[in-house]
C-alpha cells in the first residue's frame, strides 16, 4: 500500500474520499486503531498529533479501502463508511439522504 502521502490532495492539502485510479472509498486508521471517514480525518486534521500534541485518537498512520463492510462506522461521527463492494453502495444510491455525487456518509441508518 502507498505512503499516507498518496493519500493528500496536493491542491487542497486534505486526506482523499476516493483512490485513484478506481474510485475506491477510503477510510483512515488512526494509531489507537480508530477507523475515520474522510470529512472527520479532515475537519480534525489540525488534532493530528504532528501538528498539537500526542493524542493517538488523531494521529492517522493509514488510509484504506472498505472493501466489503458493509456496516463500517466511523468512530467519530458514527456514520457508515462506504463499501466498495457490498451492501452500502446500494443504499447509497436509495438514499435520499445521501446524493450520489456526494462524498459525505450517508445519515438515513
Amino acid at each position: 500500500m502507498p505512503s499516507l502521502a498518496a493519500y493528500i490532495d496536493g491542491t487542497t492539502g486534505e486526506y482523499d474520499a476516493y483512490v485513484f485510479p478506481g474510485g475506491y472509498p477510503l477510510y483512515y486508521v488512526t494509531e489507537d486503531g480508530g477507523e475515520l471517514c474522510p470529512p472527520c480525518a479532515n475537519e480534525n486534521r489540525a488534532l493530528d498529533p504532528h501538528n498539537v500534541d500526542d493524542d493517538p485518537q488523531w494521529h492517522i498512520v493509514a488510509a484504506d479501502t472498505n472493501w466489503e463492510d458493509a456496516d463500517l462506522t466511523c468512530d467519530h461521527c458514527g456514520l457508515l463508511i462506504e463499501c466498495a463492494d457490498g451492501d452500502s453502495e446500494a443504499h447509497a444510491v436509495a438514499c435520499p439522504a445521501r446524493p450520489r455525487a456526494s462524498t459525505a456518509p450517508c445519515t438515513c441508518k
